[in-house]
């Protein structure tokens, strides 16, 4: 089986001394016997499994029927994906660039983010021709929209190949130059919208300046969790004193699918953004989408989140 394979098994179990095999019996405490060392056993369901035949042909009085899901169990620090492939658990910039070759891309989006059209007021603080740093960008239209809106856009992406068709399929033309300071980083720019082509931790401040806002739609939540103070950090220093921060992120059980997206919910960011800045819930709400339920997910809330550095 492969490493990103499962089995599905049916087993019965009754009183043997009942009926005589075939079928065998095979209480749970058997399957993990048989299983375990290799492989991890869920158990998903006992159901009675008693019929007519079972009680006239067989004798018995009871029947029960369980259900295993039994997966190969994976090297330590490695995870099945949501596309069915075995990965690390903690994500690469190149692991990304790879997503993006592969087409496993559930998180772009084709239309402009709802939240960001619903609240570009509270973003902008009312202004206008603002700058706005939008991290882990991909080709997002959200960046298209906002220049549209008179705003000078920056994103930041590591994978060349949603920077280079984010220009083409806008019909732009972009000047590409090397970055001083910014190992390996390119920078693609055509009138009001830059993006940097970049590891993300790379990007300071120093090569790119400070921004009026920050807009995070699946950025904080596609970061390894352990990178998630660093990001923060990063976050604070890139905001000027009287920017503000829009921030949308998804909740879920983390138990029912591997990241990302990772599930965050308002805790975490009070976690991560308290000791420096207020934190307004703008929004809680329904989050399913087909993807969602594609990954087996019951429930999704998202949240949108206005943040402005403390005094």
């Amino acid at each position: 089986m492969k490493l990103s394979g499962c089995y599905l098994l049916n087993t019965l179990e009754y009183d043997q001394s009942k009926h005589a095999p075939p079928p065998h019996s095979i209480p749970p405490s058997s399957v993990q016997d048989i299983y375990g060392g290799n492989f991890d056993v869920r158990h998903l369901e006992t159901a009675d499994g008693l019929t007519e035949r079972h009680k006239k042909g067989w004798g018995l009085s009871s029947l029960h029927e369980h259900y295993y899901l039994i997966t190969p169990k994976l090297p330590e620090g490695k995870v099945v994906n949501k596309y069915g492939e075995v990965e690390k658990l903690a994500l690469t910039p190149e692991d990304w660039q790879v997503r993006w070759g592969k087409g496993h891309t559930g998180f772009h989006k084709s239309a402009v983010n709802s939240s960001l059209q619903k609240y570009v007021g509270e973003l902008t603080g009312g202004r206008s021709e603002v700058r706005v740093l939008v991290p882990l960008c991909g080709k997002s239209l959200d960046m298209i929209w906002l220049v549209n809106q008179g705003h000078t856009v920056v994103g930041v992406e590591f994978a060349e190949q949603p920077v280079k068709e984010l220009f083409q399929e806008n019909d732009m033309t972009p000047i590409v130059s090397d970055v001083p300071g910014l190992p390996n980083g390119k920078l693609y720019q055509g009138g009001k919208l830059s993006v940097y082509c970049c590891d993300f931790f790379h990007f300071t401040s120093a090569v790119a300046g400070q921004f009026d806002a920050v807009w995070d739609r699946a950025s904080l939540i596609a970061i390894n969790i352990s990178d998630r103070e660093r990001y923060a950090a990063s976050i604070t220093s890139f905001l000027k004193p009287d920017g503000h921060y829009l921030l949308e992120t998804v909740e879920y059980d983390q138990n029912k699918m591997n990241g990302p997206p990772y599930s965050t919910s308002a805790q975490v960011v009070e976690q991560l953004y308290g000791a420096k800045w207020n934190i307004q819930q703008l929004e809680t709400g329904d989050g399913m989408t087909d993807n969602a339920r594609k990954w087996g997910l019951q429930w999704m809330t998202k949240n949108v989140h206005l943040l402005s550095l403390k005094p």
